[in-house]
């Protein structure tokens, strides 16, 4: 997890911090490891609990969609339900 919040891209987001690693965020050092390999695709969500102090609140691995699903807002539907 260190990992990804030193080299991982940082989103902000619903007052939340995100950092996810993506393939391109990879030093070409560390690309060979297995175990950076594995991390590629995680993102952690963190908030500020104080000055300096990161609290991690979710933790996920989403290679596929990476970010895409978290930089948009939902559409909300109108219609009524039927039921």
């Amino acid at each position: 997890m260190l990992y990804v919040l030193e080299h991982g891209r940082t989103v902000h987001a619903a007052g939340s911090k995100m950092f996810f690693l993506a393939r391109r965020d990879v030093p070409k050092a560390d690309r060979a490891k297995q175990q950076i390999q594995r991390l590629i695709g995680v993102c952690v969500h963190t908030r500020q609990v104080r000055h300096g102090i990161l609290l991690v609140t979710t933790l996920y691995h989403n290679a596929e969609s990476g970010l895409k699903d978290q930089r948009r807002k939902r559409k909300y539907d109108r219609r009524k339900a039927v039921a």
